[in-house]
């Protein structure tokens, strides 16, 4: 689901921005000791995200039309699935990294450090 507006902060970025505020406090003498030391952060729960069975994928392909958008949105589809790639690491592709001859992608990870792996593109669906 595509949120917009303002992110909500984790807790542990709001206890980050606190902890600097009571820091700074302190170092000023405006407070003597932060009460930040007794409060815990929950942890975010993981949200599992349930995927596609091969029908619905069959079914979201087939719905784009032979237009040039129907084309692309469906080559997006088949290489998120089958590539198994996120989003970011789809956005992230340059004609450089595509390599036709062998079908092969030039992948960056999802952590923005240069890690970069080829991934055979073969579709099931096509």
């Amino acid at each position: 689901m595509l949120r917009l507006g303002p992110a909500i902060p984790k807790g542990s970025d709001v206890k980050d921005s606190l902890s600097v505020l009571f820091s700074w406090s302190i170092n000023e003498g405006i407070l003597e000791t932060s009460s930040l030391v007794k409060i815990k952060v929950p942890r975010a729960e993981k949200k599992v995200v349930k995927s596609l069975i091969p029908i619905e994928v069959n079914q979201l392909i087939s719905s784009f039309k032979d237009t040039f958008e129907g084309i692309r949105n469906k080559a997006i589809i088949l290489i998120l699935v089958d590539c198994g790639l996120r989003l970011g690491e789809l956005l992230s592709i340059k004609l450089i990294d595509v390599n036709t001859e062998q079908q092969l992608l030039k992948v960056d990870g999802k952590t923005g450090e240069f890690i970069s792996s080829w991934v055979k593109v073969q579709s099931t669906y096509c």
